[in-house]
């Protein structure tokens, strides 16, 4: 049948009912032994979203996933973590009997149930020890503002992980005492929900809600079995986070020299500056004697020159001596050392102060 459909099947986000038969459908197609050798069976979208079932060539099938080796977890937490013992002390439930320690500083973050204490410190507890075994490091965590948790570093790169508990939301009902307050006062509020432990556990970078998952309990598998998947996912994440911190500071080397040769021509750039302006002024000076030379001459051969035409014509003479270039040093003076203002017209866009401002 998916042969005759071109090699695939899909279907549009289909009911529970109808998604839970075409599962049966996918589990029937991969045992059949009518599939042909050399072809495999390939699905996306079995728990959610557009179903989609494809016969495909057994060489363009994608990879399997790994399999992970399995870390032993302690049968007790006798002589743990410094930190699992001091969550261990600071887990208090509430009314609840809802355990939270996301705002507790200096110990694991837990969202969890009082039930699922101990095998949550018990987990913890082997990802510490196959840290240490890895020789990486394991304490306190401070993130994004918040007070620190359970942190493991890799080459310097902290990353938090928090034990969260899924929950089964329920609609709330009333208790007798509860309808009794309800009765007494106008102001009685109760919350609208209960929420219900699940047993599943998950394990995240993050003990906000924004944090991804490193490792869940599924039906067919526990946390227990993917602590090798954790520390795959951590190491994945330092090495990521030291490329990112080599290119980061690739980028700064490259902006210092860049801006180095900026400086280096903003500097050669001012000098030459310096100098035309020197130059023009001579220029000026140099055009302003010889026309006042030539108005001295031609003024002496008037003959109606007054005692003060004449005294004025000789304080020409004087001052034109004095503006001609030719009668004093024609190379400028030695150039000072630029101020950061002299040069930022010269720099283009970057900052005399250096590469990181702007």
């Amino acid at each position: 049948m998916i042969q005759e459909a071109g090699g695939e099947i899909r279907v549009g986000d289909p009911s529970p009912p109808v998604r839970a038969s075409w599962r049966r459908v996918i589990y029937a197609l991969i045992n059949s032994p009518e599939l042909l050798n050399g072809w495999c069976v390939r699905h996306k979208g079995r728990g959610r979203g557009d179903l989609t079932i494809r016969v495909v060539p057994i060489e363009q099938a994608p990879p399997a996933p790994p399999k992970y080796s399995h870390l032993p977890v302690p049968e007790t937490l006798r002589g743990c973590h410094p930190i699992i013992k001091a969550t261990r002390e600071a887990a208090k439930k509430g009314r609840d009997g809802w355990i939270n320690t996301r705002r507790v500083a200096g110990v694991a973050h837990l969202r969890i149930h009082e039930a699922s204490l101990h095998r949550s410190l018990l987990l913890l507890q082997a990802l510490a020890n196959e840290a240490e075994h890895r020789g990486y490091e394991v304490g306190a965590l401070k993130t994004y503002g918040c007070v620190g948790g359970f942190g493991i570093f890799i080459n310097g790169h902290g990353c938090e992980i928090a034990v969260k508990e899924e929950s089964q939301r329920i609609e709330h009902v009333l208790s007798t005492s509860e309808l009794r307050d309800k009765e007494r006062s106008r102001y009685f509020y109760a919350p609208p929900w209960d929420f219900l432990p699940t047993g599943r556990l998950q394990l995240r970078d993050d003990h906000d809600s924004y944090g991804s998952s490193l490792a869940n309990d599924r039906q067919r598998w526990k946390v227990d079995d993917r602590l090798e998947s954790v520390f795959t996912k951590l190491e994945e994440r330092a090495a990521e986070m030291d490329a990112r911190r080599i290119r980061e500071e690739d980028k700064q080397i490259e902006a210092e020299i860049a801006w180095q040769e900026a400086m280096n021509k903003a500097r050669v750039e001012f000098n030459i500056h310096r100098r035309a302006m020197w130059l023009s002024q001579q220029l000026r000076d140099y055009e302003e004697s010889r026309a006042a030379l030539g108005f001295i001459a031609e003024g002496r051969t008037q003959t109606s020159l007054s005692d003060d035409d004449r005294a004025w014509l000789d304080w020409v003479e004087q001052y034109a001596g004095q503006l001609n270039p030719f009668g004093k040093g024609l190379a400028p003076a030695p150039t000072p050392e630029p101020t950061p203002k002299d040069l930022e017209p010269f720099l283009h866009g970057f900052s005399p102060y250096g590469p990181t401002h702007r």
